[in-house]
């Protein structure tokens, strides 16, 4: 219960905490004074009064640590004052500035935005006074003020300030002004029915204009000479002026032809005697992949879509009337028109209340032009854009693989031909879009049309990026191929999602994609797919209406590499045992052969004879006589015997190793999470799978039977005469080598059947290794046995004769 009256009694004090701050902040009266001179200089003043009483009785904090951050915290387009009175606390913040640029530039960087300033006194014939309207509130200029108070925990909340209304000092008057905005009217005018602007737009950057002054007849009568005298005044060189007498009204006539965007600019200040005219080019590239998002602090634009092959050109100017304003609050009817082209004028937006606003264009009474109509317009800003969208004739999509990296090619035939100026802003997109990610290449085919060739390459994560900045955050492309080394076959999967939607439109349905595998991969299991795909064991073709694709197979690859090694290594088992198997010569030298001691020499070579010293010999024996050969006999030791022990042990080891193979897994077979491993005992007498009995193949005990025999008619010595156990070996090992291929081909054709996978092990590639090694060395080993029978041995030779040559 005690607890309850202290919770109670604490929001209760909170409750009037809050309320005593409420009324501090209440306390904080804001005023304004605009102060502008002739030549638009002048400044703007601040006033925040607060009394000591209020701020004393509830903050917790000084009046010195208070302003102390205020100061800290104000922006330096502000100039800053405190002052103590006896009652009060006054804070005083100044924008000084020499012109309206300047004016608004300030106080746009103030408010993080685009500030709009309209601030004109004219004094001409049609129009004498002060218009001054502003978008925005000296209280918005104090937001950092209310943050800065609130964040340190002065304040609890932003609504703060009393607003005792601004004063406006202008063109020798004092204005008042209630509302937050400022916005002061005083005009003296002659009355003028509208302004009708004309403008043709020849290029991006060439255009006509022609400036239509509608005065009532009465008002033209009475002040004819000098509106005459005043417009005359008003003609730019290179302008024509006219002077168009109708039945009710008198038209003013400026007419401009084949002008610049600046020339334009120089001439309008002049028609309208207002050096705040301006007109920019709006053509510019988009900002992010398949969107132009406009930042509406900037410029209090929409949003909208658009593709990076739609390009927006036209212009926005400052279009100030004031100088032939024919009302007292300074607005004048305006009447827009706009020239029809084949790219098609789609919008004209004028600033209202500091936002465009879409002016809705319509058929004019001329039927070269559309036309939009501002009935209370004064001087703001006027949109004039037109969308230019470029499509594909035909559109080729490529995707390479190679290991790791991918390489794609996007080649777009452009019809018609964009021009120059298109031709850069597209470019520019295009970069942009891909942030610099992508090659482009632009090349006009000579036709009517164009031919751009886009190339994404690196990684996956790469690639990726680079086509969801430029095509859309839907294209992807995932890849994975299995790693390592010791593994001749590898899978992979690829799956690739296409859609050129919010990147380009092909209007003859003609887009094309294609994929390629690397070297050693092929496709191997491919989705549901269309019937207009065309597969390939290295391509995957189709074609596609709409610029929407999704592709997916898996791959299967064999390791060349690992197999060349192998054989290598093959290879070089068998040379080095040819080498091993050559007897070393040694050659018995001098100028002459007399008396040999045949104790030295364990065997001649019948064939070998070298030419030393132009001596001749002849070598006979009780089987073989060789006569007639001029130099020396060349004596050798034979090292077959050795050669054969070295060998014979080499096709001991590769039994062995084959035999162990039987015991090692050959391979696994999987479907999704589930797998089983395979090895020569599972394949001869079969296994179980999910409670269920696979017979096997009593075939395959032969993998583990022959190293066996094999090994034993290496062992026996008194079978190794003759070549009954290198032939014995021989056919054993091409039956072997027959299995295992028989069995590769077989479970591979199953898996494929039931939609399984398959990877074959280590254990497999080492067995069949292991027989190509021992069909090898029996080879050799007969080799060697074969040689060994066509040498004399000493035993058998009846003479040596020595002969000097003749």
């Amino acid at each position: 219960m005690r607890y309850l009256k202290k919770t109670i009694a604490a929001i209760i004090l909170t409750i009037s905490f809050a309320f005593i701050l409420t009324g501090c902040e209440e306390q904080i009266q804001l005023k304004t004074d605009l102060n502008i001179n002739d030549d638009f200089s002048g400044s703007r003043v601040i006033l925040l009064e607060l009394t000591k009483s209020s701020f004393e009785s509830n903050s917790s904090k000084s009046i010195g640590e208070v302003t102390s951050l205020i100061k800290a915290d104000c922006p330096p387009e502000m100039n800053f004052e405190f002052k103590e009175e006896s009652e009060l606390y006054k804070y005083t913040f100044t924008i000084n500035f020499k012109d309206r640029d300047e004016y608004a530039k300030k106080v746009g960087a103030i408010l993080g935005k685009e500030a709009k300033v309209n601030m004109v006194m004219p004094d001409t014939v049609f129009s004498s006074g002060t218009v001054v309207k502003e978008d925005f509130s000296s209280e918005e200029l104090l937001d950092w003020f209310r943050s800065t108070l609130k964040e340190n925990k002065v304040i609890s909340n932003y609504d703060i300030f009393s607003n005792n209304g601004s004063t406006v000092y202008a063109n020798g008057k004092t204005y008042p002004v209630a509302d937050y905005q400022i916005a002061v009217s005083d005009i003296a005018f002659t009355k003028v029915n509208g302004i009708d602007v004309y403008t043709d737009i020849l290029t991006a950057d060439t255009f006509n204009r022609s400036i239509h002054i509608r005065i009532p007849e009465e008002e033209w009568l009475i002040k004819k000479d000098a509106i005459q005298k005043y417009v005359s005044g008003n003609v730019p060189k290179g302008c024509t002026y006219k002077v168009d007498e109708g039945s009710s009204e008198v038209s003013i006539i400026f007419s401009l032809e084949d002008v610049t965007l600046k020339m334009l600019e120089e001439k309008m200040k002049t028609i309208l005697d207002s050096d705040s005219y301006t007109i920019k080019s709006s053509t510019s590239p988009s900002a992010a992949a398949g969107k132009t998002k406009t930042d509406s602090k900037k410029n209090n634009s929409s949003s909208e879509n658009q593709k990076p092959f739609s390009i927006k050109t036209g212009y926005t100017e400052y279009l100030d009337l004031s100088s032939y304003a024919g009302s007292g609050s300074g607005e004048i009817m305006l009447n827009y028109y706009i020239s029809k082209t084949d790219k098609g004028v789609q919008k004209v937006e004028y600033l209202s209340n500091g936002q465009f606003i879409n002016a809705v264009l319509s058929e004019s009474q001329y039927p070269d032009y559309r036309s939009t109509i501002i009935s209370e317009y004064s001087a703001d800003y006027i949109q004039v854009s037109s969308e230019t969208e470029y499509t594909a004739k035909q559109i080729d999509i490529s995707t390479k693989l190679k290991n790791s990296k991918i390489t794609k090619s996007i080649v777009l035939n452009i019809a018609p031909q964009p021009t120059d100026s298109h031709k850069e802003a597209i470019m520019e997109n295009l970069k942009v879009y891909s942030k610099n990610g992508a090659e482009i290449d632009y090349k006009n085919d000579g036709t009517s049309q164009a031919v751009i060739t886009i190339t994404i390459s690196g990684n996956k994560e790469d690639v990726n990026k680079t086509m969801g900045n430029l095509l859309g955050i839907d294209n992807t492309i995932e890849y994975f191929k299995e790693e390592g080394f010791f593994k001749f076959h590898k899978s992979g999967i690829f799956n690739e999602t296409i859609n050129l939607n919010n990147f380009i439109t092909c209007n003859e349905n003609n887009v094309n994609y294609e994929v390629k595998t690397g070297f050693g991969e092929k496709i191997d299991k491919v989705a549901d797919h269309d019937a207009n795909v065309e597969i390939s064991n290295h391509a995957y073709k189709i074609s596609s209406s709409d610029g929407s694709f999704n592709v997916t197979f898996t791959t299967a690859s064999f390791n060349y590499v690992l197999l060349l090694l192998s054989l290598l290594l093959v290879a070089v088992i068998a040379i080095s045992a040819i080498l091993l198997g050559k007897n070393r010569m040694i050659a018995l030298k001098g100028e002459s052969i007399g008396a040999i001691d045949l104790n030295k020499i364990k065997e001649f070579s019948a064939s070998a004879i070298t030419y030393v010293n132009s001596k001749a010999a002849t070598v006979r024996s009780s089987d073989i006589v060789k006569s007639g050969l001029i130099g020396t006999v060349t004596a050798q030791e034979s090292t077959s015997n050795g050669t054969s022990k070295k060998a014979h042990l080499g096709l001991k080891i590769f039994a062995i190793l084959a035999e162990i193979c039987f015991f090692l897994p050959i391979c696994v077979v999987s479907c999704g999470a589930n797998s089983i491993e395979l090895n020569g005992a599972k394949l001869s007498f079969g296994f179980d799978v999910m409670e269920e009995h696979i017979d096997g193949n009593l075939l395959c005990i032969l993998l583990a039977v022959f190293p066996i025999i094999i090994a034993a008619l290496l062992f026996i010595k008194k079978l190794q005469k003759g070549f009954f156990v290198e032939l014995g070996i021989g056919l054993m090992s091409v039956i072997n080598i027959g299995i295992l291929l028989t069995l590769h081909s077989r479970i591979t054709k199953i898996v494929e059947e039931y939609m399984l996978d398959v990877d074959f092990k280590f254990g497999y590639y080492l067995a069949s290794l292991s027989y190509i090694a021992l069909l090898i060395g029996s080879g050799i080993l007969i080799w060697l046995k074969k040689k060994q029978s066509d040498v004399v041995k000493p035993s058998e030779i009846e003479h040596v004769e020595v002969r000097s040559e003749e």
